[in-house]
């Protein structure tokens, strides 16, 4: 049997408009639950590096009150250092900016 009967059958004419085969392809890489996926994605708001580390400090605050892991405390408490050596750098650049 010769391949190009297997690929091309003599009595099988295929018609399709150039529209729907490209809405054949898009289908297969476009689906509607990822269409709802991206409507429902939610643009978080930024947290400036102040909100973190009072929300860090309150953290730490009820780690301390709750008895919490010390450990983790600690961590905490690396944390904050570098945030504040971050929010130093920042007003540093920005105070060099204003002369």
């Amino acid at each position: 049997m010769d391949i190009s009967n297997v690929l091309n059958p003599e009595g099988e004419t295929v018609r399709d408009s150039l529209e729907e085969l490209d809405e054949l392809i898009l289908a297969q890489f476009t689906s509607p639950q990822r269409e709802e996926q991206d409507e429902e994605l939610v643009v978080e708001p930024f947290v400036s590096v102040q909100e973190a580390l009072e929300a860090l400090a309150k953290l730490r605050l009820y780690q301390e009150q709750s008895g919490g892991d010390t450990g983790l405390i600690l961590q905490l408490n690396r944390q904050e250092r570098q945030l504040r050596v971050v929010r130093e750098e920042s007003l540093q650049q920005s105070d060099g900016r204003s002369f």
